[in-house]
Protein backbone atom coordinates (compact mmCIF):
# COMPACT_ATOMS: atom_id res chain seq x y z
CA UNK A 1 0.00 0.00 0.00
CA UNK A 2 1.20 3.65 -0.54
CA UNK A 3 -0.66 6.46 0.40
CA UNK A 4 -0.48 9.95 -2.24
CA UNK A 5 -2.03 13.51 -1.84
CA UNK A 6 -4.78 14.32 -4.59
CA UNK A 7 -5.74 17.90 -4.97
CA UNK A 8 -9.45 19.06 -5.31
CA UNK A 9 -11.47 22.57 -6.72
CA UNK A 10 -13.92 23.36 -3.78
CA UNK A 11 -16.40 26.38 -3.56
CA UNK A 12 -13.35 28.38 -5.69
CA UNK A 13 -10.47 27.04 -3.07
CA UNK A 14 -8.08 23.87 -3.65
CA UNK A 15 -7.85 21.52 -0.61
CA UNK A 16 -5.82 18.15 -0.37
CA UNK A 17 -6.71 14.93 1.09
CA UNK A 18 -4.55 11.95 1.02
CA UNK A 19 -5.85 8.68 -0.29
CA UNK A 20 -3.93 4.90 0.18
CA UNK A 21 -3.92 2.46 -2.37
CA UNK A 22 -2.30 -0.65 -4.15
CA UNK A 23 1.16 0.46 -5.32
CA UNK A 24 2.59 -1.76 -8.53
CA UNK A 25 6.82 -1.83 -8.08
CA UNK A 26 8.78 -1.21 -11.39
CA UNK A 27 10.03 1.22 -13.60
CA UNK A 28 7.94 0.36 -16.74
CA UNK A 29 5.08 2.74 -17.61
CA UNK A 30 2.21 0.16 -17.34
CA UNK A 31 3.07 -0.54 -13.94
CA UNK A 32 3.07 3.33 -13.42
CA UNK A 33 -0.36 3.33 -14.92
CA UNK A 34 -1.20 0.81 -12.91
CA UNK A 35 -0.91 2.76 -9.83
CA UNK A 36 -2.22 5.77 -11.30
CA UNK A 37 -5.06 3.40 -11.93
CA UNK A 38 -5.31 2.25 -8.47
CA UNK A 39 -5.18 5.76 -6.87
CA UNK A 40 -8.07 6.92 -8.99
CA UNK A 41 -10.12 3.96 -8.14
CA UNK A 42 -9.27 5.13 -4.58
CA UNK A 43 -10.56 8.70 -4.79
CA UNK A 44 -13.78 7.23 -6.90
CA UNK A 45 -14.26 5.34 -4.01
CA UNK A 46 -14.27 8.18 -1.62
CA UNK A 47 -16.37 10.42 -4.05
CA UNK A 48 -17.57 9.26 -6.77
CA UNK A 49 -18.46 12.64 -8.24
CA UNK A 50 -14.66 13.38 -8.73
CA UNK A 51 -13.05 13.01 -12.03
CA UNK A 52 -9.45 12.53 -11.59
CA UNK A 53 -6.64 13.74 -13.76
CA UNK A 54 -3.02 12.00 -13.38
CA UNK A 55 -0.69 15.12 -14.69
CA UNK A 56 2.12 13.56 -15.56
CA UNK A 57 3.85 12.14 -18.55
CA UNK A 58 2.56 8.96 -17.69
CA UNK A 59 -0.99 9.76 -17.63
CA UNK A 60 -3.20 8.04 -20.09
CA UNK A 61 -5.87 11.46 -20.58
CA UNK A 62 -4.10 13.50 -23.63
CA UNK A 63 -4.46 17.08 -21.04
CA UNK A 64 -2.42 15.17 -18.57
CA UNK A 65 0.22 14.83 -20.15
CA UNK A 66 0.24 17.95 -21.73
CA UNK A 67 0.24 19.87 -18.28
CA UNK A 68 3.08 17.88 -16.92
CA UNK A 69 6.03 19.50 -15.98
CA UNK A 70 8.02 18.08 -18.68
CA UNK A 71 5.45 19.59 -21.24
CA UNK A 72 4.39 22.63 -19.89
CA UNK A 73 6.98 25.56 -20.74
CA UNK A 74 7.42 29.57 -18.93
CA UNK A 75 10.03 31.13 -21.18
CA UNK A 76 9.96 28.76 -23.40
CA UNK A 77 11.34 26.13 -20.92
CA UNK A 78 9.70 23.14 -19.78
CA UNK A 79 8.48 23.67 -15.74
CA UNK A 80 11.02 20.98 -14.96
CA UNK A 81 14.16 22.14 -16.02
CA UNK A 82 13.13 25.71 -14.52
CA UNK A 83 12.20 24.26 -11.29
CA UNK A 84 15.68 21.79 -11.02
CA UNK A 85 17.78 24.97 -12.45
CA UNK A 86 16.53 27.32 -9.96
CA UNK A 87 17.32 25.32 -7.00
CA UNK A 88 20.24 26.85 -4.23
CA UNK A 89 21.91 24.85 -2.28
CA UNK A 90 24.80 25.06 0.92
CA UNK A 91 27.32 23.90 -1.61
CA UNK A 92 25.98 25.92 -4.84
CA UNK A 93 23.61 26.39 -7.41
CA UNK A 94 21.64 27.89 -8.59
CA UNK A 95 22.77 25.65 -11.68
CA UNK A 96 21.34 27.98 -14.59
CA UNK A 97 22.77 25.38 -17.78
CA UNK A 98 20.21 22.92 -16.74
CA UNK A 99 17.76 25.15 -18.35
CA UNK A 100 18.68 24.03 -21.71
CA UNK A 101 19.08 20.21 -21.27
CA UNK A 102 16.23 17.51 -21.63
CA UNK A 103 13.79 17.46 -18.54
CA UNK A 104 14.78 13.89 -17.52
CA UNK A 105 18.41 15.34 -17.76
CA UNK A 106 17.81 18.20 -15.48
CA UNK A 107 16.01 16.10 -13.19
CA UNK A 108 18.98 13.44 -12.98
CA UNK A 109 21.79 16.08 -12.69
CA UNK A 110 24.53 14.40 -10.11
CA UNK A 111 24.66 18.26 -8.49
CA UNK A 112 20.88 18.55 -7.23
CA UNK A 113 22.24 15.84 -5.40
CA UNK A 114 25.72 16.73 -4.39
CA UNK A 115 25.32 20.21 -3.43
CA UNK A 116 24.27 19.82 -0.18
CA UNK A 117 20.79 20.90 1.73
CA UNK A 118 18.42 23.20 -0.20
CA UNK A 119 18.37 26.66 0.94
CA UNK A 120 15.83 27.86 -1.66
CA UNK A 121 15.01 28.95 -5.00
CA UNK A 122 16.26 31.46 -7.01
CA UNK A 123 14.23 32.14 -10.51
CA UNK A 124 14.78 35.42 -12.53
CA UNK A 125 16.34 36.87 -9.20
CA UNK A 126 13.23 36.76 -7.03
CA UNK A 127 14.33 34.07 -4.30
CA UNK A 128 11.60 31.57 -2.72
CA UNK A 129 12.69 30.20 0.41
CA UNK A 130 12.11 26.40 1.58
CA UNK A 131 10.53 27.59 4.80
CA UNK A 132 10.10 30.45 6.50
CA UNK A 133 13.75 32.06 6.70
CA UNK A 134 15.33 34.04 4.17
CA UNK A 135 18.11 33.06 2.06
CA UNK A 136 20.83 35.33 1.43
CA UNK A 137 22.74 34.00 -1.41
Amino acid sequence: MAERPAYFLNNGKVSLKSFSFEWFAGLSVSQKQKSIESLHSAILKADSNSVPLEISTKSKNPLGMKLSAFNLKLDNFPLENIYQSSKVFTGGGAYRDLLTVSPKDAKRDSRLKNSGELKCFDYNGEIFPVFSENCIL
